[in-house]
C-alpha cells in the first residue's frame, strides 16, 4: 500500500475511488444549490468528525467539477476525468497532504510550506482542459503555521475558476481568517441506522446484533465502524467489556493474558483498538451513570461495568481514572513504554477506585 495513503482503511478503496456517498443530504443539497448558481465559492471549509465521508465528498465535488457535471453523484467510475482523478493523474487537480520523509522513513508530522507552494506553479498556468482547477488539501488541520499563512494568501486572492476544497476534523484549531474565506460545510455523525445499513453492504456476513453493537460503538463513523469490523474490533470488544463487568474481581491471569497478546509489534492494530475501546467504553460508562441511561449502551457487559461505577466509589474518582487511562496510553507511546506492564497498570487503574486509592499518574 502506498504509505502515503494513510486514510486507507486496510483494503478498502480510497475516498477517491468511492462512488456510494452515504447520508449528509443536507450538505449534498447546499453544494447542488451552489452549482446551479452562476457564481460558485472558491473555497470550502468541510468538517466533521474522523471517518464521516469529509474526504468522500471532497472527491466527488472535484470529480463533478473537473467532469463538467451539474450536481453530485453524476460521475460514474467509467466517467475519463473519474478515472484520473483515481489516479491522481488530473492536470487540473492538486492534492496536498502530508509529505513523505525518506530520511525518517514515515510521513511528515504536518504539511510544510513547500507543499503549498506547489499552488504557485499549479494556479500559474491556464487549466489543462479549459474549466475548473481543484485543490484538496487533506487535511487543512495539518498545516504548520508558514504553510496556513501561505495558503491564506491564496485565498485572499483566489485564482480565477479555482476551488479549494479543505477538509478539516477540528475546524476551530484553523486560522479563523482561512475559515472566513471559505464556505462552511460541517457534517455531522450518521445515525446508527446509516452505519449499520454501510456496514451490511460492506460486510454481508455480519449478523444483525453485530452490525447494531459496531454501529454504536462508531460514534457515527462509517470509517471507524469499517475498521472494527475489519480488524476484529468486535471479539476484542466483547472480551474486553466481558473482562471489566467483572470488577472489581479482575482475573490477573487473564488481564496478563490479554497483554500478552497485545504487546507485539505484529498486534499494533489491535492493540490501537483496545486503547480507542476502553477509553471509550469508561467514557460512556462514567457518562450513563452520571445521567442513569443504561439503556444508551451497546451490550449488557457495558450495563453491568456501569452497575459497578454507579456502586463503587464517586464519579469524580472514575473521571480521574478516565484521564489517567488517557495520559497512560499517550505516555507509553511517546517514551514506548512495555505494552503488557501499559495494559496491567490500565486494569489496576479501574481496581483502584474500589480500593480507595485513586491517584493521578506522575507522569
Amino acid at each position: 500500500m502506498d504509505p502515503l495513503e494513510s486514510d486507507r482503511l486496510g483494503d478498502f478503496p480510497h475516498p477517491r475511488e468511492v462512488y456510494r456517498f452515504f447520508g449528509h443530504d443536507q450538505a449534498v443539497a447546499i453544494i447542488d444549490h451552489a452549482l446551479s448558481q452562476d457564481r460558485f465559492p472558491h473555497a470550502w471549509l468541510i468538517s466533521g468528525p474522523k471517518g464521516i465521508g469529509k474526504a468522500t465528498l471532497a472527491y466527488q465535488l472535484a470529480r463533478t467539477l473537473l467532469g463538467r457535471h451539474d450536481r453530485l453523484g453524476m460521475a460514474g467510475r467509467e466517467d475519463p476525468a473519474a478515472r484520473r482523478i483515481e489516479a491522481l493523474a488530473h492536470t487540473d487537480l492538486l492534492l496536498l497532504r502530508r509529505p513523505w520523509d525518506d530520511k525518517a522513513g514515515k510521513l511528515k508530522r504536518d504539511i510544510p510550506v513547500d507543499e503549498v507552494r506547489k499552488t504557485n506553479g499549479f494556479f500559474g498556468s491556464h487549466a489543462g482542459e479549459g474549466g475548473w482547477r481543484v485543490c484538496i488539501v487533506d487535511c487543512v488541520d495539518d498545516l504548520n503555521v508558514s504553510a496556513s499563512n501561505a495558503l491564506l494568501k491564496i485565498l485572499e486572492e483566489p485564482p480565477e475558476q479555482s476551488v479549494f476544497l479543505l477538509i478539516s476534523h477540528n475546524p476551530g484549531q484553523v486560522l479563523a481568517t482561512i475559515r472566513s474565506r471559505c464556505r462552511l460545510l460541517k457534517l455531522t455523525a450518521h445515525s446508527n441506522e446509516v452505519v449499520e445499513g454501510a456496514l451490511a453492504e460492506a460486510f454481508p456476513d455480519l449478523d444483525v446484533d453485530g452490525r447494531a453493537v459496531i454501529a454504536a460503538l462508531s460514534d457515527g463513523s462509517i470509517g471507524y465502524a469499517y475498521q472494527l469490523a475489519a480488524d476484529g474490533g468486535l471479539p476484542l470488544y466483547q472480551e474486553l467489556t466481558d473482562i471489566m463487568s467483572s470488577l472489581p474481581d479482575l482475573d490477573p491471569l487473564r488481564v496478563m493474558e490479554f497483554g500478552e497478546r497485545l504487546a507485539p509489534a505484529a498486534a499494533e492494530q489491535s492493540y490501537r483498538l483496545m486503547v480507542t475501546l476502553m477509553t471509550g467504553l469508561l467514557e460512556r460508562v462514567i457518562k450513563g451513570a452520571a445521567i442513569q441511561a443504561a439503556d444508551r449502551l451497546p451490550s449488557n457487559a457495558e450495563k453491568r461495568t456501569l452497575d459497578h461505577v454507579a456502586q463503587t466509589g464517586a464519579l469524580e474518582d472514575w473521571l480521574l481514572v478516565w484521564e489517567n487511562l488517557r495520559r497512560l496510553f499517550a505516555r507509553a507511546d511517546a517514551v514506548a513504554l512495555d505494552r503488557r506492564q501499559v495494559i496491567l497498570l490500565a486494569f489496576n487503574q479501574l481496581k483502584s477506585v474500589s480500593a480507595g486509592n485513586t491517584r493521578p499518574l506522575a507522569f
